[in-house]
């Protein structure tokens, strides 16, 4: 009987061992849901054309434009307003605010004057 105890006690041990991640007894990572905003568009110059390598930034983070004018900041995980920039030499400089009041993307195109 007390042989049956202990292999009924040693299966629970490994059992909570393996539950708690091993003999480290850490809690396995969980995949939690991370909620990102997500602002992207196109820059223009006054005629229509792309502007490549223009600097987008929300002030924190910053992304250059491709060849076709197109951008997308990297996801955040904060609401709320932003200014949005967007820079290029010779142009005048543009800013715009956004409002990212639910998680998922936004699109904010700019047009830069000479």
């Amino acid at each position: 009987m007390a042989r049956g105890l202990v292999v009924r006690v040693g299966v629970i041990f490994v059992v909570a061992l393996t539950a708690l991640g091993g003999f480290g007894l850490t809690h396995p990572a969980r995949a939690d849901v991370v909620e990102l905003y997500f602002i992207y568009g196109t820059v223009r110059d006054n005629t229509g054309l792309p502007i490549d390598a223009a600097a987008v930034s929300d002030g924190t983070r910053s992304v250059l434009t491709d060849s076709a004018g197109n951008y997308r900041l990297p996801g955040s995980t904060l609401g709320g307003t932003h200014v949005i920039r967007v820079t290029k030499q010779p142009y005048a400089s543009a800013s715009r605010q956004i409002s990212l009041l639910l998680p998922g993307e936004y699109r904010a195109d700019f047009v830069l004057q000479p």
